[in-house]
């Protein structure tokens, strides 16, 4: 039997902070451009989405940080925010998705499920998909909010779905991963883990990567769920997946980030923190950045492992990093 959850339930039920974030915690920060209507060639306002444990959403200008509207709901905001075609998509611990226009912050619609929605939604071909920690995964019009289909697993679900050639991955706290018909619903395939799966798959390729609390890291079969390779951390794994360049990062509660070849599963490199990686790490310009509880934000060099910086916040650092371009700033040269 493993050890209690350590750093997952301290972020689900609030007894973590950021203070990097001002309290606005475990959520993705994205960005959208929304073009004024009043008249043409209005100026192009970045928007920054995010949820807080103060049962918020919040709209933010990104280039001055002003707040440009609020929605509250009904408990704390885990999911990390969707934003597309004018719409903000985003989970509530009340139990619902809501769906918010984007420049306004107005509720268009919002679906009840039968529990917290910890994970947060995806977008594609007008359909949002959803998972519950009543155990279902949930289809929806993006425009209207009708249920198209439900799926349910046999446990609650913290995993975010991942959609890829009409199919839908997911993990759940049932120990599988499932592989669902986007369209319909339908269960195409699962594998069975040794324990609950938190990760949220990715795909790339013909190959879907997951982490699991067994510790393992699977590479399977995006068409038949056939397992490819297993590679054991020596700890949980909540981190969810990035894959670049033949390489998928990884974090794992024993406080290492691995660097595994994509096709094989070896591994190419591992980093030592101070103390265990549930933060996703992003890759981008030859570097991989990643957060621990150790405190720290990370960046390493993606190919070698070595450590460029890194970034001293006030609290434990389980967010995963977005990367984009600030005004003024140029973009940093790429790493070899």
């Amino acid at each position: 039997m493993h050890r209690a959850l350590p750093s997952k339930f301290r972020l689900l039920f609030g007894l973590a902070s950021l203070a990097l974030l001002a309290g606005l915690l475990g959520a993705v920060l994205l960005t959208q451009q929304s073009t004024a209507s009043a008249s043409a060639g209005a100026d192009k306002l970045a928007m920054v989405y995010v949820g807080s444990f103060d049962r918020s959403v919040y709209a933010v200008n990104a280039r001055t940080g002003a707040k440009v509207w609020s929605f509250p709901t009904g408990g704390s905001v885990f999911s990390s925010p969707a934003a597309t075609t004018g719409l903000v998509y985003v989970g509530s611990g009340d139990g619902n998705l809501y769906a918010l226009n984007a420049r306004t912050g107005a509720k268009v619609w919002s679906f009840l499920t039968g529990s917290a929605v910890v994970s947060s939604p995806t977008v594609a071909g007008g359909t949002v998909y959803i998972a519950s920690q009543d155990g279902n995964v949930y289809a929806l019009d993006a425009r209207a909010g009708a249920e198209i289909w439900r799926f349910p697993t046999g446990s609650s679900i913290e995993s975010s779905p991942t959609v890829a050639g009409n199919v839908v991955y997911i993990g759940s706290d049932d120990h599988d991963v499932y592989a669902l018909n986007a369209r319909t619903g339908t269960q195409i395939w699962k594998f069975p883990t040794d324990d609950e799966v938190f990760s949220s798959p990715r795909v790339a390729g013909n190959v879907v990567y997951v982490g699991s609390v067994d510790g393992g890291v699977y590479a399977l079969n995006a068409r038949t769920g056939a397992e490819i390779w297993k590679f054991p951390t020596d700890d949980e794994v909540f981190s969810s997946p990035t894959v670049a360049h033949g390489v998928v990062y990884i974090g794992s509660n024993d406080s290492r980030l691995y660097a595994l070849n994509a096709r094989t599963g070896s591994e190419i490199w591992s980093f030592l923190t101070g103390d265990e990686v549930t933060s996703s790490p992003r890759v981008a310009n030859g570097v991989v950045y990643f957060g621990a509880l150790d405190n720290h934000l990370y960046a390493l060099n993606a190919r070698t492992g070595a450590q460029i910086w890194k970034f001293l916040t006030g609290d434990t650092v389980e967010s995963s990093p977005t990367l984009g371009a600030s005004p003024g700033l140029t973009a940093p040269a790429s790493v070899g």
